[in-house]
């Protein structure tokens, strides 16, 4: 028996590495991971021991991520299609479709928090005094000179006064 014929375990079902579905991630499809992440975490704080899933829309999504809806939607769906991301469509007892119920695949969810914390470990490098101030800045108050009041119309509209008055 062949030692080497034993699976990986950083394989995922069909056998794709997950650095491979990483590396087909747009930028759009990143957004949309980190919100419902962030979705899920206050869920799972609201309602402990409750199943976790979000169900926001994509006005919502498109708003949060800076692009349109139907931009928010080709991201969920090649997420779902990659495997990472569970999408349930979902209908009113009259027909009207209600917003989408998604969940992130346990198998990432991982994964992705370690890559959003490498990311941010190289991207957060500002000191924490760096925003605060040394001393205080003196502020003076610039106040604007009141217009000149006329006592007296231009000249130029008595003119046109007397032209519609039918005057010459």
């Amino acid at each position: 028996m062949n030692i080497n014929t034993k699976e990986s375990t950083d394989t995922t079902d069909n056998g794709t590495h997950p650095r491979e579905i990483f590396s087909k991630f747009t930028a759009t499809m990143w957004q949309v991971v980190d919100e419902l992440l962030f979705l899920e975490e206050c869920h799972k704080k609201r309602r402990p021991g409750a199943p976790v899933y979000t169900t926001p829309s994509t006005f919502y999504l498109a708003g949060k991520c800076g692009c349109t809806r139907f931009t928010i939607s080709r991201a969920t769906e090649a997420l779902v299609a990659l495997g990472v991301l569970h999408k349930q469509f979902r209908r009113a007892i009259h027909g009207n479709f209600q917003t989408c119920l998604y969940r992130i695949s346990n198998k990432y969810r991982w994964r992705i928090n370690r890559v959003k914390q490498a990311i941010s470990s190289v991207t957060s490098r500002v000191r924490l005094s760096a925003h605060k101030q040394a001393k205080a800045i003196k502020t003076t108050v610039n106040t604007v000179a009141d217009a000149p009041k006329r006592t007296q119309p231009p000249p130029e509209w008595r003119r046109l006064l007397e032209k519609l008055r039918g005057g010459s």
